[in-house]
């Protein structure tokens, strides 16, 4: 996002000096619909047209790659992200924007892996980590088609994956965990909830990802089923803006975490350690390029060789 920012930067001044813009928060959708609005009126986007709140599309959930690489020696899963673009026609910031993963497993890893108890609530999603885009508002502004990439370390992995992270716009950094690494060149977002480890791993059999609007200090937690003592977070539907579901195989559609509302069904890489992600479709509404989001990730996203963060 660094190129863009720049510009955002330009666009964004010119708002507030000549129109004393403010943001606000946007609308959101269930059923893996993006978010569908806010944004400041810009000054002066393409052509000299002013850049309003999007009229069209949302944030979406772009690619997740979190099966690992391969690596030179041995598997590598610290070269994890997640791309959030902005698939609308207006400007759209990030601030506040919370970012987690659903408890449970993602098939049956090991024999009798028990599917979540929480499979059958519909109306709530809930998330073993959570973590939030820092900003007061209108700190992390995204253009139209502009992508927020969110590391687990952001750093150059580079030769043990082909993945060099270091210009990520954050990374998530687990300073509790008195391990994880701190890396320089990306900022760090807040976290809110953290179920264990010395960093977030996002689970190399497939995680359920989920970006939601909602404040942070008013999450509700619940008792984790597997460890006393231990929460979750537990959201509502409602508050999700979008949200992919990514199992170990075709065969474990009983362990899906996320209810239809959020994502319909599920996506797969081949294997864990193969350096494959997962990426939404590109489709055209009109003459406008769009991401493919019709609510069901086995529709909307590939499989990809190698992923591609930040485009």
């Amino acid at each position: 996002m660094s190129s863009g920012r720049a510009l955002c930067a330009t666009l964004i001044g010119i708002a507030l000096a000549t129109a004393g813009c403010e943001a606000d928060d946007a609308g959101t959708a269930s059923g893996g619909g993006g978010e569908g609005g806010g944004g400041v009126t810009g000054g002066g986007g393409a052509g000299g047209g002013a850049l309003g709140p999007p009229t069209i599309g949302g944030l979406v959930i772009e690619e997740v790659f979190y099966a690992g690489s391969p690596g030179l020696m041995a598997h590598t899963f610290a070269d994890q992200f997640i791309d959030i673009r902005n698939d609308s026609d207006g400007l759209v910031f990030a601030d506040g924007l919370l970012v987690g993963d659903a408890y449970g497993a993602a098939g049956e890893i090991n024999p009798g892996q028990p599917v979540s108890p929480f499979a059958d609530d519909a109306e709530h999603v809930y998330l073993g980590n959570l973590f939030r885009v820092p900003g007061d508002g209108d700190d992390v502004p995204l253009l139209p088609g502009e992508t927020l990439t969110i590391a687990h370390d952001g750093t150059n992995h580079q030769p043990d994956s082909i993945l060099d992270l270091s210009g990520a716009d954050f990374e998530a950094y687990i300073e509790s965990s008195g391990n994880d690494d701190d890396w320089p060149t990306v900022d760090n977002l807040e976290v809110v909830h953290f179920t264990g480890g010395y960093d977030w791993l996002m689970p190399v059999f497939g995680p359920g990802v989920v970006i939601a609007r909602m404040d942070a200090t008013t999450i509700e937690l619940v008792e984790h089923p597997d460890f006393p003592g231990e929460k979750l977070v537990k959201i509502p539907v409602s508050a999700v803006v979008d949200g992919v579901e990514a199992l170990m195989d075709s065969r474990s559609s009983a362990y899906k975490r996320l209810p239809a509302g959020v994502d319909a069904s599920f996506a797969f890489v081949s294997d864990t350690y193969t350096g494959e992600s997962i990426a939404r479709r590109r489709g055209v509404e009109g003459s406008i390029p769009l991401l493919l989001d019709s609510g069901s990730s086995a529709a909307d996203f590939d499989l990809v060789a190698a992923p591609r963060p930040g485009e």
